[in-house]
């Protein structure tokens, strides 16, 4: 068993220790972003603060990123809702729950800046940002809250259990 372990060992650092070169290129331009956040277990929230460094790895200018709001998909009135009617029962044992995102604040290079939400379940933010050419990189500043619905699913919580998907 250990030679089987040593020998899987040996061979991945041969295959794979070869493209640290390579990895070390294409790391050099990539995003980042950062998430703090703290759980209120009295309110079922994660109250959060993320920054995001972005480069624009494509070949035209940008105006504007887009967020994907996914606890929205929890709200109510959410057209594509996550448990499915056949679901519902289990999903929500003390009855219908819903959930959701407020952004309280956006900055875009350390300056406070509008947002769009849109997208058909109110699920897409858009952030303005100044003209981002090829190769140049924006700093994105957010803060939300994010409120978990009583539901045992990939977002919510139950009597013994607190999902955050």
């Amino acid at each position: 068993m250990k030679k089987i372990a040593l020998s899987f060992i040996f061979v991945f650092c041969i295959v794979f220790g070869g493209c640290t070169k390579s990895l070390d290129s294409a790391s050099k331009n990539l995003s980042t972003y950062t998430i703090n956040a703290e759980f209120d277990e009295s309110e079922n929230k994660l109250i959060c603060n993320q920054t995001v460094s972005y480069i624009n790895n494509t070949e035209t200018e940008i105006t504007t990123l887009p967020f994907h709001l996914y606890p929205n998909a929890f709200r109510e009135g959410a057209k594509n809702k996550p448990v499915s009617f056949a679901s519902e029962q289990r999903a929500y044992p003390n009855g219908k729950s819903y959930g959701g995102i407020t952004v309280t604040l956006v900055k875009v290079n350390g300056k406070s800046v509008d947002i769009f939400i849109g997208g058909e379940d109110e699920n897409i933010l858009n952030v303005k940002i100044p003209s981002l050419y090829p190769d140049e990189k924006v700093k994105i500043y957010l803060e939300y809250i994010v409120s978990l619905p009583n539901c045992l699913h990939r977002l919510g919580y139950g009597d013994n259990t607190i999902n955050f998907g």
